[in-house]
């Protein structure tokens, strides 16, 4: 799975980056790219042919303050356990807590969720790749 992963982000990702004439790698943002908006609050935008491109799948958060969600909606990094949400069509990485596990559902908390959010359940790597992208200056390892 994971090397079918890497090859359609080889295929993809020309459409989603491009290298600068300083040979820097940039984000290209745009009406006529892969990602059609950045905000450093709000997370960024996908054009939906890229989200099913990349078979991204959601799940609809009702009635909180806890949500039981998919074992496979959760991202760990480092001693982070997050959720990529998705709010008014913009992607983001949240901390949660997890409250109790039971088989493939886990019960979740977190104070930057809302009833109405959507979550990823598949396709979060490539969530994450791109969130990383866009969130993280680039620099040139020639820059002085």
């Amino acid at each position: 799975m994971m090397r079918f992963f890497m090859i359609l982000l080889f295929v993809h990702a020309p459409s989603l980056w491009a290298h600068a004439s300083e040979g820097k790698m940039s984000l290209h943002v745009g009406p006529d790219k892969g990602v059609l908006e950045v905000d450093e609050d709000k997370g960024f935008v996908l054009r939906s042919s890229a989200e099913r491109n990349f078979s991204i799948q959601k799940t609809l958060l009702k009635a909180g303050p806890s949500w039981t969600v998919p074992a496979s909606s959760l991202v760990h990094s480092g001693m982070e356990t997050q959720v990529i949400r998705q709010r008014a069509g913009h992607w983001k990485s949240v901390d949660v807590d997890v409250v109790r596990k039971s088989g493939n559902r886990i019960e979740i908390r977190s104070k930057e969720l809302l009833n109405g959010d959507l979550l990823a359940t598949a396709g979060l790597g490539f969530l994450k790749i791109i969130e990383q992208s866009v969130m993280t200056p680039h620099t040139d390892s020639h820059d002085d």
